[in-house]
């Protein structure tokens, strides 16, 4: 059985080759009880499954988000909640959506997305984001009013994936994914909830 030291020597030993760049497990941070400062304002990461892509007849399967706190700077001071439910649909998953997501009409039934709850999770939101706001924000819309009261931000669109000039980061292409809040945090991989 191998230690962890020695899965990190090889992936070092890998690295300084030049030919490689390994990736990392992301550790989530743990959920924080401490009291946030009075300057610190309130974000959330989400991310909705669906039983297709139009928000006015397709429904949410899973709803998962991540609060935290960040600074005036824009800093993420802590990661304060997490949220994750799945609700069961009028009409069966079809296959294409199970291969998709990895959701599938088991994992689903009698399961329901309990509104009351994520009004209290999302009350004190300042922005909402989602990898791919314009899909997700309509769903999250249609799914609770909480969700039109907040401003948007789009990690796809918004954020810029590149390295600023002179340093030494390989760019990273803007095909991230907004993992469910059962991931505890998000992570830039060109993956989707399934492959996780």
């Amino acid at each position: 059985m191998h230690k962890i030291s020695d899965f990190e020597q090889m992936a070092a030993s890998l690295e300084a080759s030049g030919d490689y760049k390994i990736l990392r497990r992301l550790v989530p941070r743990p959920i924080s009880t401490a009291p946030a400062s009075s300057t610190d304002k309130v974000g959330l990461v989400l991310d909705v499954e669906t039983t297709g892509v139009d928000h006015t007849k397709d429904e949410v399967i899973e709803l998962g988000m991540v609060r935290f706190t960040y600074s005036q700077a824009g800093a993420v001071t802590a990661v304060t909640g997490c949220f994750q439910a799945l609700k069961e649909p009028s009409v069966p998953i079809s296959a294409e959506i199970t291969e998709l997501t990895g959701i599938t009409n088991g994992m689903v039934a009698g399961k329901r997305i309990d509104n009351a709850a994520v009004d209290d999770f999302v009350r004190d939101t300042h922005v909402v984001i989602a990898h791919n706001a314009g899909f997700d924000r309509k769903f999250a819309e249609a799914l609770n009013p909480v969700f039109s009261q907040k401003h948007w931000a789009c990690s796809f669109a918004e954020i810029d994936f590149l390295p600023d000039a002179g340093s030494s980061m390989t760019p990273i292409a803007p095909s991230a994914t907004v993992t469910p809040c059962w991931r505890s945090s998000p992570k830039l991989l060109p993956v989707h909830r399934r492959q996780l």
